[in-house]
């Protein structure tokens, strides 16, 4: 709201309103100087804790570490990255694992697909040729070819063959679908944002939002390694409409996106690392170990802060 944020922490046992003193244009200024700070990797300490206290410190005193923690953001909440937020000694991702909704009543839906078992066929997708080398990703072709090393159905698609009329002929028949590309942020219109795939005789090579709508799509999981493939426009009253509801909407259970332009040797290493987790432990928990994976290597949370999970953390 104009002069507050009213936040509302949700248990099993009860729910109770937090009324906080963080009006709606301050909150949006932290957080897109924030964002900048991330994004250029300047020192960001003080920042952090300032964006802890004002959002967290209150409706988060008394949880108990290790809780699962599910954030159901509104208008520039939906660009934080919550898991960077520092409290002076730990960073949220370090006391609990975290999972986005986009609204709250979306979890009844993503819950109502959950399967018993893991769906481990894998389509991965990585470094299309755009007919420009200046857009090549050469660490997000190698990215997609390590999934081999975790799973053994795997079809790996990479420059002319990762074609957008071949995925979205064939995008239903997978159960994890991995998409290293660039992505594009239409900020005028977010249905023409798009992942970049290899154009061909039918399509242009550009997959939109508004194309993810009308797909199949029966994946348990959806993991958009690309640039900015998590923002959406932030209307006043609504969530974010972009790559996320897209995907949720025309059937997958959760998406792993990113909040900014992510280094392709960090996200690389994320990524590895969180398919390797995903093969023994929940999405929301293998997203936790790999952020913390690279942070040991990678101190910075530009470099490993900038993933979130949205829909069924499970």
């Amino acid at each position: 709201l104009p002069d507050r944020l009213l936040c509302w922490r949700l248990e099993r046992q009860g729910s109770r309103l937090f009324v906080l003193k963080a009006p709606a244009r301050e909150v949006a200024e932290k957080i897109a100087t924030y964002r900048r700070m991330l994004q250029n990797l300047e020192p960001l300490e003080q920042n952090s804790r300032e964006l802890y206290r004002m959002l967290l410190s209150e409706p988060l005193a008394g949880m108990p570490e290790g809780e699962t923690v599910g954030i159901v953001p509104h208008g520039s909440l939906h660009y934080l990255s919550f898991a960077t937020l520092y409290d002076g000694r730990d960073y949220l991702v370090d006391r609990h694992t975290l999972f986005h909704l986009p609204a709250a009543s979306v979890y009844r839906h993503t819950l109502a697909r959950r399967q018993a078992g893991k769906n481990l066929r894998i389509l991965a997708i990585g470094n299309p040729d755009l007919g420009n080398a200046s857009l090549d990703l050469p660490f997000a072709e190698k990215e997609a070819g390590t999934l081999r090393w975790n799973y053994s159905d795997v079809t790996t698609l990479t420059r002319e063959r990762a074609t957008e009329s071949w995925v979205r002929e064939n995008i239903a028949k997978f159960g994890i679908i991995h998409l290293a590309s660039h992505g594009e942020f239409d900020t005028v219109n977010p249905l023409f944002s798009s992942i970049r795939l290899a154009k061909d005789g039918k399509n242009d090579g550009r997959l939109q939002a508004e194309e993810v709508f009308g797909l199949d799509i029966k994946a348990d999981l959806v993991v958009l390694s690309a640039c900015q493939t998590g923002l959406g426009d932030v209307k006043s009253g609504d969530d974010v409409i972009g790559m996320n509801r897209a995907f949720l909407f025309a059937g997958t259970h959760a998406l792993v996106s990113s909040l900014w332009r992510v280094s392709d040797v960090s996200s690389a290493i994320l990524m590895k690392q969180f398919y390797r987790d995903y093969s023994r432990s929940d999405k929301a928990q293998a997203l936790r170990l790999a952020m913390l994976h690279v942070r040991n290597r990678y101190p910075h949370p530009g470099y490993w802060g900038a993933f979130v999970l949205t829909g069924d953390y499970k």
